[in-house]
């Protein structure tokens, strides 16, 4: 193989054919049209997310700080799924053969947005759990976690009775009651009966009206949620209760459909394939969570709290 030589800086240099080559290809102008060159938009909206995470776990930002990041990571990823997934499973749906411009078929993107995002919640959630400061930050605020004894389920059901139980609708699930529409990115609680037939479930939606915590003076604050579980038994006295869950639905923002379906990790299997058969999802929609749903406004009744109490 040939080598040719060449006078740099003065300096007589033998160049390679191959270094010749690379560096005349690093010279080339590139090849726009060459598919491996362009990222998918979503994919790169959610990696900017991705970030913001990574701030919120960054342990020497200060607490407070991180809960602000934690709860804008949330809240990009509930408009991510609202528009950009939404979109995405729409070509899906319409049956989009042609290629785009990243190289990658929605389908894919899909599953691609699936695997990242999932990591990325579980992510959030395994730092909101560890993180001493994180804790304190939030304890603050009345989120400190309960023993529930008998002296606080009785607490929590006379302020259960009192400013709760008015503004509640249950819904029994059975062929005469069809499933309910869950509203967009509401917070509603999944009953379960022990009984066989084709009455097993109920829901419960937890009204935006009240405050998600539920303050009970020196006894601390319980999310509204925990409250209602702990009552749930009177909203169905006929029913046996063997299981209730809180979930969350995020919708296409234009269309309404469901597009991904947060549920406690408690909830069993049997109750989340009955929601994606109602909801029209499948199983990599589904986000289990191992804490609170919805952070954003869990935390915006945190800080209320917290500047009441100062």
């Amino acid at each position: 193989m040939s080598q040719k030589r060449f006078l740099v800086f003065g300096i007589l240099r033998t160049v390679h054919p191959a270094t010749r080559e690379l560096e005349a290809g690093l010279r080339a102008k590139p090849e726009l049209h060459d598919l491996r060159l362009h990222l998918s938009r979503e994919i790169s909206a959610l990696a900017f997310n991705e970030r913001v995470l990574e701030r919120a776990c960054d342990p020497s930002v200060p607490p407070e700080d991180r809960l602000d990041f934690f709860a804008i990571f949330s809240s990009n990823l509930d408009e991510f799924f609202t528009i950009r997934v939404a979109g995405l499973k729409q070509l899906v749906a319409l049956g989009q053969r042609e290629r785009p411009a990243d190289a990658l078929h929605p389908a894919e993107v899909l599953r691609e947005i699936s695997q990242r995002a999932h990591a990325l919640v579980a992510r959030q959630y395994a730092a909101l759990a560890l993180s001493g400061d994180l804790r304190k930050a939030l304890e603050r605020g009345g989120l400190r976690p309960h023993v529930p004894t008998q002296w606080l389920r009785d607490r929590a059901a006379a302020w259960f009775e009192r400013e709760v139980l008015p503004v509640l609708t249950p819904m029994a699930i059975d062929p005469g009651h069809p499933f309910p529409h869950l509203a967009n990115k509401s917070l509603n609680l999944v009953v379960r009966f022990g009984l066989k037939g084709r009455l097993r479930f109920g829901v419960v939606p937890v009204p935006r009206v009240l405050p998600r915590l539920a303050d009970l003076a020196e006894t601390g604050s319980l999310l509204l949620e925990e409250l209602i579980a702990l009552n749930v038994t009177q909203l169905f006295p006929q029913f046996p209760v063997v299981g209730c869950h809180p979930c969350r639905v995020t919708r296409n923002r234009d269309r309404g459909n469901a597009v991904r379906l947060e549920i406690a990790a408690s909830a069993d299997d049997e109750m989340v394939g009955e929601l994606c058969a109602e909801l029209g999802l499948e199983a990599a929609d589904v986000y289990r969570i191992d804490g609170p749903l919805d952070v954003p406004a869990l935390l915006q009744a945190a800080a209320r709290l917290e500047r009441r109490a100062g």
